[in-house]
């Protein structure tokens, strides 16, 4: 379970990791997703970390975590861990240049416009991640995030319809 909670927290910081900073105007749309996704009603994410997979789903402010083939309560409230990471970037713990509009993207059906940028955490230790994120262009959620990060690779999926709690 330690794992899961890594890895979704990963997912979270790297999706929420946009510079309200001045740092770049560009980067403006990955606080917004950010925004957008804390706001929904209901999402569900699968997050594949190198040969890892866990899946998460939130349901009105309700959050699980698929740990094998169970499901169960969320330990984490992942909207406030979201949060925390936006704060985290404010304070410049959370480093995010480089921000490009990388163009139209279809993930899954959905138009999106992909942004790439670079994520670096301060003082971790652990090496920048190159990062893309695919953010509808309709309503500027989150549908896919891959990012690289010297051996690591991880890409996280999101959908927001007929999305169900699993208990």
């Amino acid at each position: 379970m330690n794992r899961h909670l890594i890895v979704t927290l990963s997912a979270c910081a790297v999706l929420a990791s946009s510079p309200t900073q001045a740092l770049d105007p560009a980067c403006g749309p990955l606080i917004a997703s950010s925004e957008a996704k804390i706001g929904a009603p209901a999402w569900h994410a699968v997050s594949q970390l190198d040969d890892f997979e866990t899946e998460i789903i939130k349901v009105n402010g309700r959050f699980y975590m698929k740990d094998g083939d169970q499901w169960t309560a969320a330990p984490v409230n992942m909207d406030d861990a979201e949060r925390k990471t936006v704060e985290a970037v404010k304070a410049g713990e959370i480093r995010v240049t480089g921000c490009t509009d990388a163009g139209e993207e279809s993930v899954e059906g959905i138009r999106t416009r992909a942004l790439v940028y670079s994520v670096e955490v301060r003082g971790s230790g652990t090496p920048a991640s190159q990062t893309r994120l695919n953010v509808g262009i309709a309503d500027g959620l989150p549908y896919r995030l891959s990012s690289a990060a010297g051996e690591t690779r991880q890409q996280v999926t999101y959908r927001y319809e007929g999305v169900k709690a699993p208990l």
